[in-house]
């Protein structure tokens, strides 16, 4: 199972909608569900807000992830005796902060884990050009370094966001999108080639209409008339992370 659904396993097994959790952690539902679907991931910081509203730890969520090698040694050394003396001496509120600070720095040893594991793409980096398109001929490629992930064995390359809100909610300035060389289906996200410049939308075609959908709810569709101008440069997987 990815991150994605280890979080939403535990969501669901506490009974907890995705607005309720929103409220707890002051995480958009949206993002919420980004996560859930593993179209973005959630930083460090806010992973460690996961795990005490959620109520679980990093080896839960990230059990998947651990190397098959990766095994409990259960011998117990005396430093550590003596630590788990002292811990049974707390109170409740010193064995919750105990538990903070023993997630946090376990969550970062199994980040430096997958980042031993990284795999790298060449990466485009395009620069804004409108509202909604990027110069196609200025921008860059640059190989990047990721980590591994359920999308990342179907990448073929990567796309870098500019500083730009042109994406939201869905993306954002600085992610990196996972795309795949193959068609783009109906409601799918892809990357675009627009009379020679590069968009990232939603794909709406149904019979002979085919329109690119912005994000911004209140924006306007994008109406393709003419293909000769209009070419599928991949479907968007997701995000990944560096």
């Amino acid at each position: 199972m990815s991150l994605g659904d280890r979080l939403k396993e535990r969501r669901v097994m506490l009974n907890l909608s995705r607005k309720k959790l929103s409220e707890i952690t002051y995480i958009t539902p949206q993002a919420l569900a980004n996560y859930e679907n593993g179209i973005s991931t959630p930083k460090f910081e806010i992973l460690v807000s996961l795990f005490q509203s959620l109520e679980c730890d990093a080896n839960y969520l990230y059990q998947d992830y651990l190397p098959a090698n990766l095994q409990t040694d259960f011998n117990i050394t005396k430093n550590e005796q003596d630590l788990i003396e002292k811990y049974r001496q707390l109170n409740d509120h010193g064995k919750h902060v105990a538990k903070l600070i023993i997630d946090e720095e376990y969550a970062r040893m199994l980040e430096g884990l997958l980042r031993k594991k990284r795999v790298s793409f060449p990466c485009l980096f395009p620069t804004l050009h409108n509202a909604w398109t990027f110069h196609l001929d200025d921008c860059f490629s640059k190989e990047v370094s990721i980590l591994p992930n359920h999308i990342t064995s179907e990448t073929d390359y990567c796309i870098r966001i500019p500083d730009t809100d042109i994406l939201e909610p869905i993306f954002h300035s600085n992610d990196i999108l996972a795309v795949k060389n193959c068609p783009v289906h109906h409601n799918e996200i892809g990357v675009f080639s627009l009379q020679h410049k590069m968009c990232i939308l939603k794909l709406y075609h149904m019979g002979n209409t085919i329109k690119l959908i912005p994000f911004h709810v209140n924006a306007t569709p994008i109406h393709i008339h003419t293909m000769s101008d209009f070419k599928c440069l991949g479907k968007v997987l997701g995000v990944v992370s560096e």
